[in-house]
């Protein structure tokens, strides 16, 4: 009894070091977010008002929803801000440090277990950031994978009953939905189960039913979309390509501290000490559990350790880099899971000197790892400014606080703004869904956009946006349409002054079948809508209008021949209002005012001439 309070004490210790370190960064960074945890954000918003249930992130049809479902209380009741976030983030990482810690005393003994556990705890700055991130499946799958390889060491060894079973199945369900990054810790747990012969048959079926109640939101998802999913995975948006060695040279070095996230040039020569000392405790873990390793890899009925599972883990997750485009990235975050396999070894390298006797020797390059991992933090604290100002962490990207923003866009009177993806959906997260911006993840924004009253247009400083955006911002200026411009949080904005008639009510309709007529009135110019040769395209405006002018933008690339302008009341009877010839950057006809319902425009263009059109504006007679 004293040795199990004292392993539950030393456990509590861990967890609660992790969390405290976790809350420290959390309260230094001011509690800011990203955009994809916005999203993230968003989707916990709708949860908790019971608008909608999504499956997947917002966007794209894979990476499961569970993260938004986990924060959605949390959001309903302390607001918009990054802190519920945080907070739901903090439960996944206690869970994932306490889960790792017991299973590595399980298999490494009390000092590996403890050295496992404080590894986790103060971790290197890539795992600090994406065990705090939710982003759709990385701090959630850090949980739940270590769940996984916990019920899979306990069912091996004490062998199955149908509520383990169907626990490991509804967790592999979970994951298989969550992030396909969950196959590393199901072949692990696949291949310890086959090597101590404890494959299911009676309690297969409670298994298989565990797993497809897990899984259930993706099938269903795929039922409805016609296997969305797969398509993605499978056709042109999963190809697939090598990259272990990426994985080796540069996301092992970043998980490890050794080089900066996002870079790959070393950061300091001092810092390969950390490789040095990884590599030597990778010796030490193949050397002590040789054995153990021998008999998983045999099918030994003999007494194994589990540490098979680390193991396996880490060359499935190196298979899935050479053979996916897991390991092509050149962030870290696919290779975050490693560090399952990758703290296990540094317990077992100063498990084996504290066991020798070396205690002091153990402890001493232990603290040092730690201070080490911790300074791997706090430098990116310093990088930009005042060294002790809050959110100055350049590791979380895009934490520049946008509440004078929301404040300034009020006094403006703008409802709407576009922006680049890095800061529209925080923009709308953070304001409580007050403003709208483009462009979005989330569908049913585009419509509300265009619906909006006064839009602002956002150029960022040193963004590729400001070469597109403002040719395009000084012509509207010399036709006369007239900007106001002002400065904030790192952005230009534009308000046009006189945006024509309101989008929120046209339907677009075009004889092209490869391009998104909304694109042409969205009121987004950075969106195009786009054709080879020759198009028609009809407006339906709603309600009969007396038109004065139309003004098109047809950017810097080819120009079509001719562009034809025809109106007509009831859409079956047209009239001929306007034709330009060789039609220049951004069109400005003149229409007669005469009534109108209907607008078609023709566009004629040899067959390999490319054109396109980034927004059009109509103008009453009153302009």
């Amino acid at each position: 009894m004293p040795r199990n309070r004292h392993a539950l004490g030393a456990l509590l210790a861990i967890v609660a070091l992790a969390l405290g370190w976790r809350l420290f960064v959390s309260v230094r960074t001011d509690w800011s977010i990203d955009s994809d945890e916005a999203v993230i954000g968003r989707m916990a918003l709708h949860i908790g008002q019971a608008r909608e249930w999504p499956v997947w992130y917002y966007g794209q049809p894979y990476m499961g929803s569970l993260e938004a479902y986990a924060a959605a209380l949390p959001v309903r009741f302390l607001g918009t801000t990054g802190v519920p976030l945080r907070l739901t983030a903090l439960v996944f990482a206690g869970v994932f440090v306490a889960v790792s810690t017991v299973l590595a005393r399980r298999i490494l003994g009390t000092a590996g277990g403890v050295a496992t556990g404080l590894y986790l705890a103060l971790g290197p700055l890539v795992l600090v950031v994406w065990s705090l991130k939710l982003r759709g499946g990385y701090a959630s799958l850090f949980a739940l994978g270590a769940l996984v390889l916990f019920l899979a060491h306990r069912i091996g060894r004490d062998g199955p009953t149908r509520k383990s079973a169907a626990g490991l199945g509804l967790l592999l369900g979970l994951g298989a939905w969550l992030n396909l990054l969950v196959l590393p810790f199901f072949l692990s747990a696949l291949f310890h189960l086959s090597s101590r012969r404890r494959l299911f048959t009676r309690e297969l079926v409670p298994a298989v039913v565990g797993f497809a109640v897990g899984s259930a939101p993706m099938w269903v998802a795929n039922i409805v979309s016609g296997g969305a999913t797969f398509e993605h995975l499978f056709g042109k948006g999963g190809s697939g390509g090598s990259g272990l060695g990426t994985t080796l040279t540069s996301h092992l070095p970043q998980l490890l501290g050794v080089i900066h996230p996002w870079e790959t040039e070393l950061a300091t020569t001092w810092r390969l000490a950390a490789l040095v000392l990884f590599g030597v405790s990778l010796a030490v873990f193949l050397f002590r559990e040789r054995k153990n390793l021998l008999g998983a890899a045999i099918f030994s009925r003999g007494e194994i350790s589990g540490s098979d599972l680390y193991a396996v883990h880490a060359l499935a997750f190196l298979a899935c880099a050479a053979l996916t485009s897991f390991g092509e990235d050149t962030s870290s975050r696919y290779a975050g899971i490693l560090y399952v396999a990758i703290a296990p070894v540094f317990g077992a390298g100063f498990a084996a000197l504290w066991e020798r006797g070396a205690r002091s020797a153990a402890a001493l390059l232990l603290a040092a790892l730690l201070a080490f991992n911790v300074y791997t933090v706090l430098e990116h604290g310093a990088g930009e400014g005042d060294p002790g100002r809050a959110g100055a962490f350049k590791a979380f990207r895009g934490t520049v606080d946008l509440a004078p923003l929301y404040s300034r866009l009020e006094r403006e009177g703008v409802d709407a703004v576009a922006v680049d993806r890095w800061t529209g959906p925080r923009v709308v997260y953070e304001t409580d869904e007050g403003i709208v911006a483009l462009p979005t993840r989330y569908p049913p924004d585009a419509e509300r956009f265009r619906r909006t009253q006064t839009v602002a247009w956002g150029v960022f400083f040193r963004g590729k946006d400001a070469t597109r955006m403002e040719p395009f911002l000084r012509r509207i200026e010399e036709l006369g349409l007239g900007t106001r411009s002002f400065e904030e949080s790192g952005y230009t904005f534009h308000v046009l002054e006189d945006a024509g008639l309101h989008p929120g009510e046209w339907r677009v309709t075009t004889d092209v079948s490869s391009a998104r007529a909304s694109n042409l009135c969205d009121r987004d110019p950075r969106s195009r809508f786009g054709a080879r040769g020759g198009g028609v395209i009809e407006i339906d405006l709603g309600a009969e209008t007396s038109l004065g002018g139309l003004s098109a933008h047809l950017g810097d690339g080819e120009r079509p021949a001719s562009i034809e302008i025809e109106t007509s009341l009831d859409g079956a009877r047209w009239r001929g209002v306007q034709k330009s010839a060789a039609p220049p950057e951004f069109l400005l006809l003149e229409l007669p005012g005469r009534p109108a319902r209907y607008v078609r425009i023709t566009v004629r263009a040899a067959p390999r001439v490319s054109w396109s059109i980034g927004e059009l504006f109509l103008f009453d007679t009153s302009r």
